[in-house]
């Protein structure tokens, strides 16, 4: 309802340096969202990395215990043959003699033949698989080392500790593609009245960002006088804003004390 001669005389008041300015807001809105997406992304990942520092520790003392069985019970069947032949050494019988070394000597075999090893699984790119209880999929492979991602962390893994899995490890991560545009209908005035100070922050906070993108150099907040709660939500508010320059109250005709002019 604006006439038009008086939209044009805006207009060239307002310059065109401005408009490019309104971009510069846009791109800056635009990357404050971005970093917020980005930080929320750190702090789950750093969750995620705690998470298999945990599995990783508890693994590696199940290995230790498996390791110092497997030490025992080897050192057992060494002594077991050492006290056997000590035993046929002794014995004044031939045949007995013979047949203690020779047991002896048997047991001695017994532990010098290496652990039969499992079969070597045939791993590529891609594949899903488990390090005890670490879910990750393979994004390298050397000859003896794999490297998996596991919801983001990489991992060097020995191939002969891993197995296939057919369960997916990963969060399936979405992108998003954040568009600000500029507001169908900006106003340069607000009236919050009767609000709650949460809704009227709310409320305040976006009417600030799409006054920003409008373009607008000042604009004014009504919130009334009432206990004054709500104007000093809003006036704290608007101290840690960083897009506000300043603000003051009112003149008489724009509500006095009960509201604030603003200018950003």
């Amino acid at each position: 309802g604006i006439p038009a001669n008086l939209v044009a005389s805006a207009k060239s008041a307002y310059g065109d340096d401005k408009e490019n300015l309104n971009e510069m807001i846009s791109k800056a809105l635009n990357l404050e969202l971005e970093l917020k997406l980005k930080l929320k992304s750190t702090e789950e990942k750093e969750l995620k990395l705690d998470e298999l520092l945990k599995d990783l520790k508890e693994a590696k003392i199940r290995a230790d215990e498996t390791l110092r069985a497997r030490l025992s019970s080897l050192e057992t069947e060494f002594y077991k043959a050492i006290n056997e032949a000590k035993r046929g050494i002794n014995l004044k019988d031939t045949k007995e003699k013979q047949r203690s070394l020779n047991n002896a000597n048997s047991i001695a075999k017994s532990i010098q033949k290496p652990m039969i090893l499992s079969e070597p699984i045939e791993l590529k790119v891609g594949d899903r698989v488990k390090y005890d209880k670490i879910k990750g999929v393979v994004l390298s492979l050397s000859k003896n080392d794999a490297i998996i991602d596991s919801n983001g962390v990489n991992l060097r893994v020995p191939i002969s500790l891993l197995k296939p899995t057919n369960q997916s490890p990963l969060n399936n991560q979405k992108s998003v593609n954040i568009s600000l545009s500029r507001p169908n209908s900006a106003s340069v005035m607000i009236d919050l009245h009767g609000l709650r100070s949460d809704e009227a922050i709310e409320k305040l906070d976006k009417f600030i960002s799409d006054a920003l993108i409008a373009g607008f150099d000042e604009v004014l907040i009504k919130h009334g006088i009432g206990t004054g709660k709500l104007a000093y939500a809003i006036k704290e508010f608007l101290k840690s804003h960083p897009s506000v320059k300043a603000f003051k109250d009112g003149a008489p005709s724009e509500g006095g004390f009960g509201s604030k002019v603003v200018k950003l």
